[in-house]
């Protein structure tokens, strides 16, 4: 989404659009998007000045990092973002603030993208859970320990893991 801010009036305007996940780059590997993103701007522009207030919407699924089911999570995420208008030369200097951006003289357009996708992966689990008491998968069996209980009870110590580690007790013994 880009705002050209050389036709944009002086002045408050709001604006609402979509956006989805692909304009924005968000990552299918972790999460998926069944609806388009939402996203509500309020643009303050006073001569070479403009503030953007503004409100992302969403709800994104991926599955409980225990247990593997389905979670839904919602996004609704407000943001404040400021630039200048300057003079070309004047462009590649850094603010120091990631919400502050100087846009150049000759061409002020202002690209949304990577502000907006920042916002909404911020506001997605690294590590998504069903519910915080997930008791996840039984490493024997597989059964879905908040579902059903197996009768696996450990099945003696035998983790996927279980054969390294005997390896490693051999090699231990062994003096090697």
């Amino acid at each position: 989404m880009k705002l050209a801010l050389s036709t944009w009036p002086e002045g408050t305007k709001t604006r609402e659009f979509e956006e989805s996940d692909e304009s924005l780059g968000l990552d299918k590997d972790l999460y998926r998007f069944s609806e388009p993103i939402k996203v509500n701007l309020t643009v303050h522009k006073a001569s070479n000045e403009v503030i953007i207030e503004g409100r992302v919407g969403t709800t994104a699924y991926a599955d409980c990092v225990r247990c593997l089911e389905d979670v839904a999570m919602t996004v609704d995420e407000t943001f404040r973002r400021v630039a200048s208008i300057v003079p070309d030369a004047q462009v590649s200097e850094d603010s120091g603030d990631p919400d502050f951006t100087f846009l150049p003289e000759s061409q002020p357009e202002w690209d949304l993208t990577e502000p907006l996708r920042e916002i909404v992966m911020l506001a997605l689990p690294d590590n998504p859970l069903c519910r915080e008491d997930c008791q996840g998968l039984c490493p024997i069996c597989g059964a879905n320990r908040n579902q059903e209980s197996c009768n696996c009870n450990g099945a003696a110590g035998r983790t996927p893991l279980a054969q390294l580690g005997e390896l490693l007790d051999q090699h231990r013994k062994n003096g090697s």
